[in-house]
């Protein structure tokens, strides 16, 4: 029974690729090869960031003036 059920998958997608085919839509693509050469960026050197501050809302017991 799952032999059919197999079967049965197969061809509904085999259908539908061949359906939506029509349309110029594609379901099998091969993916592209990427490149293997690597490119370096220069960059110009910088000074250390500042460290983000964590701010705090103030509680409400503390008067503000």
């Amino acid at each position: 029974m799952s032999f059919l059920a197999e079967i049965l998958a197969i061809v509904v997608v085999w259908l539908s690729s061949v359906a939506l085919g029509q349309f110029g839509i594609v379901l099998d693509t091969c993916p592209l090869t990427k490149s293997t050469s690597e490119r370096t960026v220069s960059r110009s050197p910088r000074g250390s960031m500042p460290s983000p501050v964590a701010v705090a809302p103030q509680s409400m017991d503390t008067p503000t003036a």
